[in-house]
């Protein structure tokens, strides 16, 4: 019986070892197509790697361009523009009308000693306004006059 028993033992094994080894060329079909599989994939993505190195390339040199087109539009338009100033821009303004009022006022003399022999003194006041098209300004101007000298002063 023990030799029987170890038959059968033996046996089942042997069935067991070649129901696997059956097997063997099922598994060999499946690693092969794993390995072209990998094989194909890895070609497919170096190639997908040049590509993309390429497109970048070719984006980098567009943007370049693009940069560059932009560079010479923008100094074309500003040349234009200042041309454009230089021509629309007019001469100087001349005002269009000065308004000239004059006042005359006597100074009073305070010490009558210190005032003998120098004349009675003026002292005209002038408010020139100019008036243009943009702005208006008043411009006032002192005129003291003396027995001997004149002068101007004028703030502003």
């Amino acid at each position: 019986m023990k030799t029987t028993n170890t038959r059968m033992e033996n046996q089942d094994n042997y069935e067991y070892i070649a129901l696997s080894f059956s097997k063997i060329p099922q598994y060999h079909e499946k690693l092969q197509y794993i390995r072209n599989t990998m094989i194909s994939m890895l070609s497919r993505s170096k190639n997908l790697n040049q590509r993309v190195s390429q497109l970048k390339i070719m984006k980098e040199q567009q943007l370049a361009q693009i940069a560059e087109i932009q560079k010479r539009e923008r100094n074309f338009d500003q040349t234009v523009l200042a041309a454009k100033i230089v021509e629309n821009n007019p001469p100087p303004s001349v005002p269009k009308a000065v308004v000239v009022s004059t006042k005359i006022s006597k100074k009073k003399k305070k010490d009558k000693t210190k005032d003998k022999g120098k004349g009675k003194e003026k002292v005209v006041r002038r408010e020139i306004e100019f008036s243009s098209s943009s702005t208006t300004s008043v411009v006032e101007s002192k005129i003291e006059v003396t027995k001997d000298t004149s002068f101007e002063k004028t703030e502003g």
